[in-house]
């Protein structure tokens, strides 16, 4: 019983420490900056916008209009990846750190080509962004 504790006492704190970046950590404008960069080109933005295309213009993945406290693999008219549909994920700050940390181990087989965001930041500052624009 002792060594339970103290297992669960461990994994607490190491959950603690790698808890995820909030959105207070991250700036709304590199936000957008890194957004449109390095996932525009996939993604609608959060303000309904893709930079220089016209309005009709559609993406190969899902829109993160409304992004935040949706489930993953819910967007109507997108064919999303088996495991997508049933990751059972809702997109929250915590959710989106390990998504765009990690997201081929976060969802294994969710057959989006990315590999996360690297750069010390960005992670923290696409949040904000996503946060900051077009969220019910």
């Amino acid at each position: 019983m002792v060594l339970f504790r103290i297992a669960a006492l461990g994994l607490a704190v190491l959950l603690a420490l790698g808890a995820p970046a909030f959105a207070e950590e991250g700036n709304v404008d590199e936000g957008r900056e890194v957004f449109k960069f390095r996932c525009w080109n996939c993604h609608m933005s959060p303000e309904g916008t893709l930079p220089e295309f016209p309005e009709e213009t559609t993406t190969p993945g899902p829109t993160m209009v409304g992004v935040i406290g949706r489930t993953a693999g819910t967007v109507d008219g997108y064919d999303y990846s088996d495991a997508m549909k049933a990751s059972g994920v809702v997109w929250t700050e915590g959710t989106l750190t390990s998504w765009l940390t990690e997201p081929r181990a976060f969802i294994p087989f969710n057959g989006m080509p990315f590999i996360g965001l690297k750069r010390p930041g960005e992670m923290e500052d696409v949040i904000a962004y996503l946060l900051a624009t077009g969220q019910p």
